[in-house]
């Protein structure tokens, strides 16, 4: 989570319109007949990619929208990913345990390079860079380390000002890792400390927005920032100087530290794709609920 100023727009952002295409809808058996129940099933165009420029993107989109169609779009958001289940990958794991996600998290925060406390040694005097986006790519590449098949990693984005715990400061944006475990779609954020689920997640920085008019996208994992696209040599500043590298080496400092860590370090194991297969035998609505007690 960071304020977005003039010097850092290019490079730190995300957003994008969920588009929720080719719905239908299933019923259930005769049996149910008294009280028919549909379960809607959504294709994987949430996920479809979304413009380079996703800010100015945003800004298009909510332009003549009321602030209860907004909100009704992030309803629709949070539902499509509580219905879509990633396909197996047969080589890597489908799902990550919730054991396996905290303890993701537990390691960013105290991560040397990509810890709270590094944000100072990389940061542009006068900047404030949170690096949200740098947590995230870290646990991205984590998660893929671990084995985790990619169709399960995805990122999330909440767009719009919001409330900042630091006086005089708003923030424009923040980004997590969305990725798909045995309860569901959950999101990792170092700045929440705990495994929360996209449900409960949207709605933890609903409560931050300024205007009410903040919205929630979901891209591929590879996407930078809100106003960049994929990763890349130079926005991840690999083959720059450290005086010419906007991050001072901070992505440079992160690819090392990603060769060189050890899972055992973090206390992880690698899944296989037993081990983080998905099971099928209660619906994905009733492990969500389960998962919050309900």
């Amino acid at each position: 989570m960071r304020y977005v100023s003039a010097g850092t727009r290019l490079f730190c952002s995300g957003i994008g319109l969920v588009l929720i295409l080719g719905t239908f809808f299933v019923c259930l058996s005769k049996a149910q007949a008294k009280v028919p129940r549909c379960v809607q099933l959504f294709e994987p165009s949430v996920f479809k990619e979304k413009p380079e420029r996703l800010y100015d993107f945003y800004l298009k989109q909510i332009e003549l929208l009321s602030n209860e169609e907004v909100k009704s779009l992030n309803r629709s958001f949070v539902e499509s990913l509580r219905e879509y289940i990633p396909p197996a990958n047969s080589q890597r794991a489908q799902a990550i345990d919730l054991g396996s996600a905290q303890k993701i998290l537990d390691r960013v925060y105290d991560h040397p390079t990509i810890g709270f406390k590094a944000d100072d040694i990389y940061s542009r005097p006068g900047e404030e860079m949170g690096f949200c986006f740098g947590r995230a790519m870290y646990m991205h590449l984590l998660a893929l380390k671990l084995g985790i098949q990619k169709e399960s990693i995805k990122k999330i984005w909440a767009v719009g000002p919001m409330e900042s715990d630091r006086p005089g400061i708003d923030w424009g944006y923040h980004v997590a890792l969305l990725v798909f475990s045995k309860e569901g779609w959950v999101v990792l954020d170092p700045n929440l400390m705990r495994v929360y689920h996209v449900s409960e997640w949207v709605q933890k920085y609903s409560q931050k927005s300024r205007d009410g008019r903040i919205r929630f996208y979901a891209t591929e994992p590879e996407k930078f920032g809100l106003y960049a696209g994929k990763y890349s040599r130079y926005l991840l500043g690999l083959d720059l100087s450290l005086s010419e590298d906007w991050f001072k080496h901070y992505f440079v400092d992160m690819m090392k530290a990603m060769r060189t860590e050890n899972l055992s370090d973090k206390k992880l194991k690698k899944i296989t794709p037993e081990e983080g297969k998905f099971k099928t035998d209660k619906t994905l609505s009733e492990k969500v609920m389960q998962f919050f007690g309900l």
